[in-house]
């Protein structure tokens, strides 16, 4: 049986057939639905139901609980329709970004800062400049018609870019992180897909801005803080990155030197379990939480929030209970390996 799915505010309408899932509708039919992980733990999808009644599918009560059900949410990702359905739900404005493309990617350097992280810088094709919003991602697509998700550290141009950078940890067992840190080489071709992701810069707000990494989050708040002074964008942007020990920043000289140069940002690395090695005198607990001791008050602050996706959701439910924090000023696109898919599911 075949429904028809008509979105508010755009009055966009698409057909969804009654085993399948509303947000792969909605792409095949060509319409620009905010999504990241597709395994209804990031949020992105989420919308309302109008009128109409859905089967939620998988969608884990960790992520839709019983009363945003009754409330009439759902994650597009994982809802199915029983009805001709009206939803509400924003869909991303083309006029703010780019229109995903499948290209070939060459791999024209490797670096290893640390033992399970390689920063990867790939070629794109000459005549063929691409062009991104700071903290979008790219999907890597690999065997078996499987995607991997990695975000953008490089700074977007004007002109384009022909080069992208990419920081990779390696997930022992993983797909295609076994494959970059056995076996991956120069010159190596990818087949990826840019630009994707609904957690790119507002570059209109003036609201001070919370950047909030874990690990190799870092990326793409790397490519906003750029952007940001690259665009002499007024506003004050705080830095929080949390890793686990002190060779988890990766990139901590690059930080520091960036900050002081650029008094608008303040850096505050954090460590949840450092070594008596590290002699760490800095912050230390969870980043979110350290954050909240800073700035106990979120209301009128924007908050980027990028890494696991334990930090980014922790990030947004206490922020929002505890911070005052506007759902609209929480910006992010949570990853989910497929180690987190087992643990977060169980």
């Amino acid at each position: 049986m075949t429904y028809t799915i008509t979105l508010s505010p755009s009055g966009h309408q698409f057909s969804c057939e009654y085993d399948q899932e509303l947000l792969k509708a909605g792409l095949e039919a060509g319409f620009l639905i905010p999504f990241s992980c597709r395994s209804g733990m990031c949020l992105t999808c989420r919308g309302k139901v109008l009128h109409g009644e859905v089967d939620h599918g998988d969608s884990h009560v960790k992520y839709l609980s019983l009363e945003d059900r009754a409330n009439g949410l759902l994650l597009l990702c994982s809802a199915r329709p029983r009805s001709d359905l009206h939803l509400q739900i924003e869909e991303t404005d083309p006029n703010h970004g780019n229109l995903a493309k499948k290209l070939p990617a060459r791999v024209i350097d490797i670096k290893t800062p640390t033992a399970d992280i390689k920063i990867l810088t790939l070629g794109l094709p000459a005549n063929e400049p691409m062009h991104f919003r700071a903290g979008q991602f790219i999907d890597i697509l690999v065997e078996g018609g499987n995607r991997r998700s990695y975000s953008i550290a490089s700074v977007p141009k004007a002109a384009g870019v022909r080069q992208i950078e990419l920081h990779i940890r390696h997930l022992p067992g993983g797909l295609f992180t076994d494959f970059v840190f056995d076996r991956l080489k120069l010159r190596d071709i990818l087949q990826i897909e840019m630009p994707l992701g609904n957690c790119f810069l507002r570059e209109d707000s003036k609201k001070p801005m919370i950047a909030l990494a874990s690990g190799t989050g870092f990326a793409p708040i790397k490519s906003m803080l750029q952007y940001c002074v690259d665009r002499h964008l007024q506003r004050s942007i705080h830095l929080y990155w949390g890793c686990r020990q002190l060779a988890d920043l990766y990139e901590l000289e690059w930080v520091k030197t960036f900050v002081r140069e650029h008094s608008q940002i303040d850096f505050i690395p954090v460590l949840s379990d450092a070594l008596d090695s590290d002699h760490w005198s800095g912050r230390t607990g969870l980043v979110h939480q350290v954050v909240m001791q800073d700035h106990p008050n979120l209301l009128g602050y924007e908050v980027y929030a990028c890494g696991s996706p334990l930090m980014v959701e922790s990030a947004r439910e206490d922020f929002s209970h505890h911070c005052q924090l506007k759902p609209e000023d929480f910006h992010a696109d949570s990853f989910i390996s497929q180690a987190d898919l087992v643990r977060l599911k169980a």
